[in-house]
């Protein structure tokens, strides 16, 4: 125990230096960190068209910018889907949505689009973030980035309001389909990225606006049977292409399909994109309702999903959604806000998620990561309210996440009307920090303060295994089978001795122990993520069959030794050098998931290990 407490305080040190000189490291977490790309160079196709009166968006009808949120009777269950997952015992985390990432949730991915980027600059923008562009001016944006065979050929469909043009980069516009406000274009290779320019557009308010793209393919009259011609299909009448059903039913049916065997669907990318891991703007200052993002905006990177959206595809899957609340949402920081992030949250997801599942809810992200703004304001706050000791500052920290929490968990209380039994409120904890009065330090801090624990129902942890930073020179040097052994004989067996600690502590407060992430955390830091050494061996390790024995080790582990609901990090993501990592199941939508070992390893243990608390 005390060995492990001085490794851990030894990293935090090390930490602390490595961000202090701009380097993101983390340790028992992932790093997932935007590229800097440059936006996609047009085409010289272009076309123009009448103005187009329809005034649909990505899910259906507008949504009112209302700062109000309608009370209606949720539904009790998913209309029409059977519930296949109902005795899963694991979860996924889902990744953002963004032009470099290869999940692909919606069927419309124009969604995904990064900040447009205007010729001559700069660009003026309409309440919604659509260019208004001057005569001669363009604006250019990306859908598909640096993910070569990773995104469909095929068909695309783009519908659009208002009087202009647009050129396509990546895909061919076909005029002898296309007509005023929908375009048809042709993807046939892959590999060079897919976006597009508006290079003509009437003034406002008639300017080109509200571009859906929408992904080649459909489903067999099944949400859950992907399909990508009619021939696909058993029955050819039952296809339904993705054009004229993504009002209805937004998901690609690929997207689901992978998600369906889960019972939990941890929502942290789509909700917190903003928190400063991913190179974006940080949030800084006081979130109200009225600020969250909306069905009606242009761009949804770096600002996260809808909450319609999410409890949509809750509903959809019949999974139980994970909310990660932003550490500023103005409801957490002051008292009696007019326009209350928290509250209208939670009224939203009371009113509208189906009653037979149970939404997560965590203050944040990983607190204790010095990574993300939210650790350094409860490091601050922590200070400020007197919290911390002269000799610690992190004490503080942990204290501030513990009071925020509670007072998170009270809000959601109020609105379902008490303690409910459709709430799981979670308090998640850095997994290895060393140990205090014999049991771990973090989970021990924040439960305890205030008896925190009396107002949680769950303690949460990362079940990631890696190895040590000063440990990269020895792991640099090894063979894939020295690897393994490795991740058999040591990682592993150490992931199983933390969980064994916190499943007592959480156990001992009447609290059960889940995972909020995890699986491998195979990256390289600092100098080591330009080793091609270890980048090679990390890639090729992820491929290894090895690496499903490695996963079913690790579950098993987390079962036997007191845990419960575990949700990976994460399904869908492609491999890269780096800090970037290898996180997905899978590495693209397109990929045969027979051919993974990760995901096939979480598969078969949902089938051979039914929910067992």
């Amino acid at each position: 125990m005390v060995q492990r407490g001085f490794i851990h305080i030894f990293l935090v040190l090390i930490a602390v230096v490595l961000i202090g000189a701009g380097v993101y490291m983390v340790f028992h977490t992932r790093l997932t960190i935007t590229p800097n790309l440059p936006p996609e160079s047009s085409s010289t196709s272009e076309t123009s068209s009448q103005a187009n009166n329809s005034t649909s968006v990505l899910a259906g009808n507008p949504v009112s910018d209302s700062t109000s949120v309608p009370v209606s009777s949720p539904p009790s269950s998913s209309t029409g889907v059977p519930v296949s997952n109902g005795s899963s015992p694991l979860g996924s985390n889902v990744n953002y949505i963004a032009d470099w990432v290869s999940e692909i949730m919606l069927k419309d991915v124009g969604r995904r689009i990064r900040d447009f980027t205007c010729t001559p600059s700069p660009c003026t923008v309409d309440a919604n973030g659509w260019p208004i562009i001057s005569s001669g001016q363009t604006a250019a944006t990306s859908i598909f980035t640096n993910l070569a065979g990773k995104y469909p050929t095929g068909t695309y469909h783009v519908f659009y309001d208002g009087v202009g043009s647009l050129n396509y980069s990546g895909g061919t516009r076909d005029a002898g389909a296309s007509n005023a406000g929908h375009d048809v274009v042709t993807v046939t290779n892959n590999t060079s990225g897919f976006g597009y320019s508006i290079t003509s557009s009437n003034p406002s308010p008639n300017h080109i606006r509200n571009i859906r793209v929408i992904i080649p393919g459909g489903d067999c009259g099944d949400v859950f049977v992907p399909a990508d011609t009619a021939s696909d299909c058993t029955n050819s009448a039952r296809f339904r292409p993705n054009y004229q059903t993504y009002v209805e039913q937004p998901f690609y049916s690929r997207f689901l399909k992978l998600y369906r065997p889960y019972k939990a669907i941890r929502y942290l990318n789509v909700l917190l994109p903003d928190q400063g891991s991913q190179g974006g703007a940080i949030l800084t200052t006081p979130r109200p309702w009225s600020a969250r993002v909306k069905m009606t905006d242009a761009i949804w990177l770096r600002r996260g999903v809808p909450v319609e959206l999410l409890v949509k595809l809750a509903n959809t899957l019949h999974a139980d959604p994970w909310f990660t609340i932003p550490h500023l949402a103005n409801d957490l920081i002051s008292d009696n806000p007019s326009d209350p992030y928290v509250r209208q949250f939670a009224t939203y997801v009371r009113d509208n998620l189906n009653t037979d599942l149970k939404a997560y809810v965590e203050y944040s992200n990983e607190v204790w990561n010095g990574m993300f703004e939210s650790s350094r304001h409860a490091t601050q706050k922590g200070q400020d309210l007197g919290l911390s000791t002269a000799d610690n500052k992190n004490l503080g920290s942990l204290r501030y996440q513990s009071q925020q929490s509670v007072k998170l968990f009270k809000i959601w209380n109020d609105v379902y009307g008490g303690r409910s039994k459709r709430i799981v409120r979670v308090i998640a904890a850095q997994g290895t920090v060393g140990m205090s009065e014999g049991e771990p330090y973090a989970a021990k801090n924040l439960l305890d303060w205030q008896e925190a624990y009396k107002a949680a129902d769950a303690l949460a942890v990362p079940e990631y295994f890696n190895a040590l930073p000063q440990d990269q020179a020895t792991v640099a040097a090894y063979t894939l089978d020295q690897l393994f052994a490795y991740i058999k004989e040591t990682l592993i067996p150490r992931n199983i001795l933390v969980t064994k600690d916190n499943a007592a502590a959480a156990k001992k407060r009447g609290l059960e122990l889940i995972a909020y992430e995890g699986g491998q955390h195979l990256v390289e830091l600092g100098d080591f993520q330009k080793n091609t050494n270890l980048n090679s061996l990390y890639n090729a390790a992820n491929r290894d069959q090895r690496m499903g024995e490695a996963y079913a080790q690790l579950l098993n582990g987390w079962r036997e030794n007191g845990g419960h609901l575990f949700v990976h990090f994460l399904n869908v993501s492609q491999q890269a050098s780096g800090a970037f990592g290898r996180f997905g199941a899978l590495e693209s939508m397109l990929q045969d998931p027979a051919v993974s070992p990760k995901y096939q390893a979480l598969m078969t243990f949902i089938a051979d290990n039914p929910k067992w608390w």
